[in-house]
């Protein structure tokens, strides 16, 4: 039995420390943000970056654009569709379950008008890709 608990510690240990060698959320949050102005009245820093940074920020539309295009859609073919997609790094569950409840309560309150019933589905998975994502 003694054997089966270190073991298990051994596995544990092995998981955290791959876990450690993942790309913090931190560090990939920071590559989106706007470079920060050096302040002029200090010293220069002792060695420039190597490369000049890019705001990976404005290549955000035209790849979306090119994933759209890749799954058969053009940029018109949106207004047809009824979805909302929601995306990002926290509190997706929220808003879908907030979006949700307002479609439905517009819903329940223009239904007197003699409108074609409509039904508001919502579909949230665990992740996108890879657990890690949550």
């Amino acid at each position: 039995m003694s054997s089966s608990v270190a073991t298990g510690a051994l596995d544990y240990d092995a998981a955290l420390a791959k876990l450690n060698l993942l790309a913090s959320n931190r560090a990939i949050t920071t590559l989106f943000e706007k470079p920060r102005r050096q302040d002029t009245t200090t010293a220069p820093a002792a060695s420039p970056p190597s490369s000049p940074s890019q705001d990976l920020n404005a290549q955000a539309i035209p790849e979306m654009l090119a994933w759209l295009r890749r799954a058969g859609y053009a940029q018109h073919d949106l207004a047809a569709m009824r979805h909302i997609h929601v995306a990002g790094t926290k509190g997706k569950g929220s808003v879908c379950a907030f979006a949700t409840s307002l479609l439905r309560t517009a819903h329940w309150q223009n239904r007197g008008d003699g409108s074609e019933r409509r039904l508001v589905g919502t579909y949230m998975s665990p992740h996108l890709v890879s657990p890690r994502e949550r």
